[in-house]
């Protein structure tokens, strides 16, 4: 049975289906607000690394 959840990317104010097994989807769409989200986090580490 697939869950209803907001999207966790900020400015996002899509509503998703989560129809994963493991109820871990957490974007709207995977190239636009779960990208973002990755390419910040990237961005965060390596900034941390020195690099």
């Amino acid at each position: 049975m697939p869950r209803v959840r907001r999207c966790a990317g900020p400015g996002s104010g899509w509503i998703l289906l989560d129809g994963a097994r493991n109820g871990a989807r957490r974007w709207c769409g995977s190239g636009d607000c779960g990208n973002r989200d990755r390419d910040r986090c990237h961005h965060a580490r390596t900034r941390r690394a020195g690099g």
